[in-house]
């Protein structure tokens, strides 16, 4: 993996102490080479995939001056020399029916989004008439060309709608339907592999054990994996011996991410680090962060690999401050900053000297935190709206002004 040399000045240092948050992110991003190969996608197939190709207006949207609701369609300047404000109607207009012309000294009845017919200038809503069968009496205060969507006034022809790198949402695909696209050109997913490690782990459905817990990481993990588009290769659970960890990683590193839970600190029986040191390279793993401090990057023969925390809530934080952009600039995102909202905060904390994560709630319009904060406890993430972010060496005053991400900003 080559390394630009002022990023290569970074990994070495990062090797001996903690990295801030900025710090690990812009180290972890400077290795993420996106991909390049692509494939073409049906359109209702296109959900979640990120566009390899801009998209330009193939014509105006609208493509025709049509109504904008039911009603009536009359050139007002007729209808001003009309004593009575009165007109009958002459013909009827669906939306989809071919342009035609509006007979002189008459109205048209009309529908959303059916094209107005040459010669008319106003539409006039049909609960604001007064209907005598076909005959219609019209108010007197009447705005010339109100209620007409007038030909490209959303889009212009060759307008950029949108560009590549953008992630396809509902409502992308609804705009490239919109464009009558059928087919776009998207990058290839992502292939992720995860495993857990720790002879503690039972699998889901067996008896547990005394001193054995289930393994909840991989689920977390393939869940946001998933959530995001990616195609995971579920490794299962290695257990924590050094030659079966580096027999795992050399399977995982067939596939363009490796993320891994536990065994990334500093204990006799966390092999993990040692194994991806002797396939490949550690860049770092400690971070000023909490929780997850204990976190690995590096690469296994080529592979990038992440390491991170074997605490569940931990392994979820991590995940989403650093896998999850790390992946998306591999896929070709342009943004991969995640939106955060600046809330006044409703609680006072104590400086500390790394930046924590805490799961909080908004109440009346301020962030508050949970009381428990364990990095085991699952539930602080099931009860919590979001994370709020409190700065490393900075005390928390009630009413301050902090950063609250919600879960929604990482994975709606």
């Amino acid at each position: 993996m080559s390394k630009p040399e002022k990023t290569m000045d970074i990994c070495e240092e990062s090797a001996r102490k903690l990295l801030r948050v900025e710090e690990a992110l812009a180290l972890f991003l400077s290795h993420a080479t996106p991909i390049t190969s692509q494939e073409t996608v049906a359109t209702q197939q296109a959900l979640g995939r990120v566009l390899a190709e801009n998209i330009d207006a193939p014509f105006h949207v609208p493509t025709i001056d049509n109504s904008a609701m039911d009603g009536y369609a009359i050139c007002l300047n007729e209808l001003e020399n009309n004593a009575a404000q009165r007109l009958r109607v002459s013909q009827l207009i669906p939306a989809g029916a071919a342009l035609c012309t509006l007979q002189p000294g008459s109205c048209a009845r009309i529908f959303t989004g059916a094209a107005l017919p040459t010669g008319a200038d106003t539409v006039i809503p049909q609960e604001a008439c007064d209907i005598d069968g076909e005959w219609i009496t019209f108010p007197r205060q009447i705005t010339k060309g109100a209620n007409i969507r007038r030909q490209g006034e959303e889009v212009s022809k060759g307008d950029r709608l949108l560009s590549k790198g953008e992630k396809i949402r509902a409502q992308e695909l609804g705009l490239i339907a919109t464009l009558g696209i059928a087919e776009v050109t998207v990058t290839r997913r992502l292939k992720v592999a995860i495993f857990s490690t720790g002879d503690e782990l039972t699998p889901l459905g067996k008896p547990l054990a005394s001193g054995c817990i289930y393994d909840s990481n991989r689920y977390i993990l393939r869940a946001l994996l998933e959530n995001q588009g990616y195609d995971v290769v579920d490794l299962g659970v290695t257990p924590d011996q050094l030659q079966a960890t580096c027999n795992t990683l050399c399977e995982a590193a067939k596939s363009d991410l490796i993320i891994t839970s536990g065994g990334v600190s500093v204990g006799d029986e966390d092999h993990v680090k040692t194994a991806v040191a002797q396939l490949g390279k550690i860049e770092s793993w400690r971070i000023a962060i909490k929780p997850g401090k204990p976190l690995a990057f590096g690469q296994v023969d080529g592979t990038p690999f992440f390491g991170l925390p074997g605490n569940p809530v931990a392994t979820f934080i991590t995940f989403c401050l650093f896998s999850r952009p790390y992946l998306q600039k591999m896929q070709g995102v342009q943004n991969t900053t995640p939106l955060s909202i600046p809330l006044p905060a409703g609680f006072n904390r104590k400086p500390g000297t790394r930046r924590e994560y805490l799961r909080a709630n908004i109440d009346h319009g301020r962030v508050v935190p949970l009381k428990q904060q364990g990095s085991a406890m699952l539930t602080s993430l099931t009860r919590s709206e979001g994370l709020v972010v409190v700065p490393e060496e900075q005390a928390v005053k009630e009413g301050m002004l902090l950063e609250f991400i919600p879960y929604s900003a990482y994975f709606g």
